[in-house]
């Protein structure tokens, strides 16, 4: 603590650096703590704030299961590849009947919707054609070290990937973070090199592109700070298939989803929303001297 100088017939200290002055350094008078102030600059978030802000991240997980559900499913010949082709033709046309009702259409222009139209186009028929090569892509790596790299790549997409709530639906079509949707892609396209048939690999290709790149746009769309009931809703919805589509896989890999997807959305925004009781922020005369003014007028402390 500082040192107390005795009274006398010294000048009154004065907090200034600029002037020597008849005190020691670590001198402070009786004011020093008249100006404390506690918390003034604290937000204090309630649960159901917190909780909105995770919802981004547990629908990426709820994506990222749907998807390894998917392929699940594929492998072991529940779901055929033509089965698979023409459920990537329903989310397709689902995705592109939801851009259609939202602002993003308002705002695209009408040259700019046909070349959206021809770049797909030509990204399914460039996955068509690549599908034998992405086939043979890892006929020399054993299936644990697949299932570990895949692993890996969902891992790094949820880590990197944007998950952060939007306050109002947007004209602004914004795709997901270009690292979280290479890993995520990548993990794709690791998994469908161990399906049987080209028809296969294309089928899950083109599904985890449109799961992955387009699909986010759509549920941008459907949460948004602004429509809390609405991105409840969305975020329950896809939990829900979630769970169906796990379920018919494995009920271990369904009771880790529920665990995870409890404890970011509703474990953690508590156990926040119980912390902040505990917040103490400090401000007072020891904080750092703000400059204000300019040249003209002269600074001001």
């Amino acid at each position: 603590m500082g040192q107390r100088a005795p009274a006398g017939s010294r000048r009154p200290w004065r907090r200034i650096l600029w002037e020597k002055q008849d005190y020691a350094d670590n001198y402070y008078d009786a004011s020093f703590l008249s100006s404390l102030q506690r918390n003034v600059n604290v937000h204090v978030h309630s649960f159901r704030e917190l909780q909105l802000a995770t919802l981004p991240l547990s629908q990426h997980l709820s994506a990222i299961m749907i998807f390894i559900s998917v392929f699940v499913h594929i492998y072991m010949g529940i779901l055929s590849a033509a089965e698979m082709i023409w459920i990537d033709i329903a989310l397709g046309a689902a995705i592109y009947a939801s851009w259609s009702m939202s602002p993003i259409a308002v705002a695209r222009p009408a040259s700019q919707e046909r070349s959206l139209v021809v770049s797909l186009v030509a990204l399914t028929l460039m996955l068509y054609l690549l599908s034998p090569v992405l086939k043979t892509l890892t006929e020399a790596t054993t299936s644990d070290s697949i299932w570990a790299l895949t692993t890996v790549l969902f891992l790094i997409s949820s880590i990197l990937g944007n998950h952060v709530l939007r306050r109002t639906r947007s004209a602004q079509a914004e795709f997901p973070a270009a690292l979280s949707l290479n890993a995520a892609v990548s993990a794709a396209v690791v998994l469908a090199s161990r399906l049987q048939s080209n028809a296969s690999v294309f089928a899950l290709l083109l599904f985890s592109v449109e799961w992955f790149a387009f699909f986010p746009i759509t549920r941008q769309q459907f949460t948004t700070a602004d429509a809390p009931s609405r991105a409840m809703s969305a975020s329950l919805g896809l939990g829900i298939a979630t769970v169906l589509c796990l379920s018919m896989t494995s009920s271990t890999v369904t009771a880790l989803y529920l665990l995870a997807v409890s404890t970011t959305s509703l474990l953690c925004p508590a156990a926040l929303t119980w912390l902040q009781q505990y917040k103490n922020e400090l401000r007072g005369p020891w904080d750092m001297a703000v400059m204000r003014g300019g040249p003209s007028s002269g600074f001001h402390m």
